[in-house]
């Protein structure tokens, strides 16, 4: 909670000085901050596993925006029926998306410090992640007015508990399901950062190919447009003549 409160906190400061905010950037002062008044969480799982999970949901993630143009061109509309389906297909989808990145990013580390490989991991996140959210800001909002109000800090709480609930009763039903993990032992740390690396690189480079894309197809379109007025204006002249 710190970590995410922390970086929330750095990327909320853009907007109030001025400056155009940056996910990316308050990370990498969040990590800065945390290691500078701490130098020993740079060793700790919990530390390394919170910003690699990040990073890689942060780079996996814009590649899913072609799946959202897709629903949204299948499922165009403005009928109360089709925003609905609309809002649940990207809904389900982002929420599918966003477990498969989360596994990507914890698995070496969750194998190296507890030799333990999840093979549900990606259903669990899946039902775990649409209450996340909610769980992180109701849990900063109860923490301000904690101190303040009690009274209105109450119903908060319970909600806050009914959705720890869901969460821990999720874990703990796929957890107790058969094969739920695999024993495995510890990778060593050459291959953790290796993995990472052709991880992140490959996810930067198709980042990279979906953006050249359409900037290829707009030049080719500029420059048949381009042609196109040159011989239109060639045909003019010869008819003047």
């Amino acid at each position: 909670v710190v970590r995410a409160g922390l970086v929330a906190i750095l990327y909320l400061l853009g907007p109030v000085l001025e400056r155009e905010p940056d996910i990316p950037n308050a990370l990498a002062v969040a990590a800065l901050v945390l290691i500078v008044s701490n130098p020993t969480d740079l060793l700790e799982p919990g530390f390394l596993l919170s910003f690699a999970t990040v990073i890689t949901l942060l780079a996996l993630l814009p590649l899913a925006e072609p799946v959202r143009k897709k629903i949204r061109s299948r499922l165009s509309g403005n009928s109360a029926g089709r925003r609905l389906t609309r809002f649940l297909s990207e809904f389900c989808a982002a929420s599918a998306l966003l477990s498969v990145a989360a596994q990507f990013g914890a698995a070496p580390l969750v194998a190296y410090y507890f030799n333990d490989i999840s093979l549900i991991g990606v259903l669990a996140n899946a039902l775990i992640a649409p209450a996340l959210p909610a769980v992180l800001a109701l849990g900063f909002i109860s923490r301000c007015l904690g101190g303040i109000t009690p009274i209105w800090n109450a119903p908060l709480e319970r909600f806050l508990s009914v959705l720890i609930g869901y969460i821990l009763a999720v874990v703990q039903g796929c957890s107790k399901l058969p094969f739920a993990s695999v024993a495995i032992a510890s990778p060593p740390p050459f291959v953790i950062i290796c993995y990472y690396g052709a991880l992140w690189y490959v996810a930067w480079r198709l980042r990279r190919r979906m953006v050249e894309k359409p900037a290829s197809r707009n030049e080719a379109k500029t420059t048949h447009a381009f042609d196109d007025f040159v011989a239109e204006k060639g045909e003019e002249k010869l008819q003047n003549l």
